[in-house]
């Protein structure tokens, strides 16, 4: 069996504990910060995005002329029945020559102008297959850009992946760093004190200190 002797901390050995214990937390905001700045890095590229997308069902389309001769047309969907989406089939590729048919499903691409300008036209078939798609010039320039028009998807990914790995990392350090600010005490009713660890020491039975009854007589 053990006593255990308290042998407190020199100054230097708690400031270093100190100081290992604040880091961490440092570390933690530094790592929310940067996941912060990742995650706008993402919006603004998706706010950059030149072109939205809608998908529904055709109502009515209108063929609209200046001085009797074609100029635009304009669709009515039944996701957005309160909007129009123009676009000029002379700019469609291949040339748009079916006229619409009412319910016919398709996906719109558009630039979210007023009125909205259609650059692309997904057709389906009655079954849900699609089949002709027809785009733009603008359109399809957009899906031809450099890939450098996706740093700011690409950048915020990777900071977002930064941040997460060093607030994890910082969070285990202060964790641990915690654990050895708390030593345990292996004696039931003996608590450590702060700044202060224990050392076993070996037991001497108080016996051992006086004569025993037989030395007694005989003395």
């Amino acid at each position: 069996m053990f006593r255990y002797r308290v042998r407190p901390r020199s100054s230097a050995e708690m400031q270093k504990i100190f100081q290992r214990g604040k880091i961490p937390g440092l570390r933690i905001i530094q790592g929310l910060f940067i996941i912060i700045i990742g995650i706008a890095f993402i919006a603004s590229n998706a706010n950059n995005s030149s072109f939205k997308e809608i998908t529904g069902h055709i109502q009515k389309d209108y063929a609209h002329t200046t001085n009797g001769l074609y100029d635009a047309t304009y669709l009515q969907i039944s996701t957005d029945p309160d909007d129009l989406y123009i676009f000029d089939k002379s700019t469609f590729s291949p040339a748009w020559t079916d006229p619409t048919v009412a319910n016919e499903r398709v996906d719109i691409y558009y630039t979210d102008d007023t009125p909205k300008h259609i650059v692309a036209l997904q057709m389906y078939d009655p079954f849900g297959s699609p089949t002709v798609k027809y785009t733009t010039g603008d359109y399809i320039s957009s899906l031809r850009a450099s890939p450098i028009s996706n740093v700011g998807l690409d950048v915020g990914i990777i900071l977002i992946a930064l941040g997460a790995l060093w607030a994890v990392s910082a969070i285990y350090k202060f964790v641990r760093v915690r654990r050895q600010q708390r030593p345990a005490s292996p004696v039931a009713g003996i608590q450590a004190s702060p700044g202060q660890s224990y050392r076993p020491q070996p037991y001497v039975s108080p016996s051992a200190s006086y004569p025993d009854q037989g030395d007694r007589r005989n003395s």
